[in-house]
């Protein structure tokens, strides 16, 4: 599993709550519409309002952009949007 977050006290709550599951995760610091991980994922979950936060239409297509660009064949992205 991997989180990411441009915020370093989201991802530090997150690792002590996962340690505290004893589940690995790796964390990485970077605004989703900057998200280069270097990885293909099955699925990519925006948790809660994260895509509500985007406030302008250039972040909003390049975050869209990076989800697309991070999406194994068949992945598929889930964006709550309420």
């Amino acid at each position: 599993m991997t989180g990411l977050d441009s915020s370093p006290d989201m991802l530090a709550l997150c690792a002590a709550e996962a340690e505290r599951r004893n589940v690995r995760v790796a964390l990485v610091c970077q605004p989703v519409e900057a998200m280069e991980l270097g990885s293909l994922f099955r699925s990519i979950y925006l948790a809660g309002p994260t895509f509500q936060l985007l406030v302008d239409l250039d972040r909003v297509c390049a975050a869209l952009q990076r989800i697309a660009a991070h999406l194994g064949q068949d992945g598929r992205a889930m964006i709550p949007l309420f």
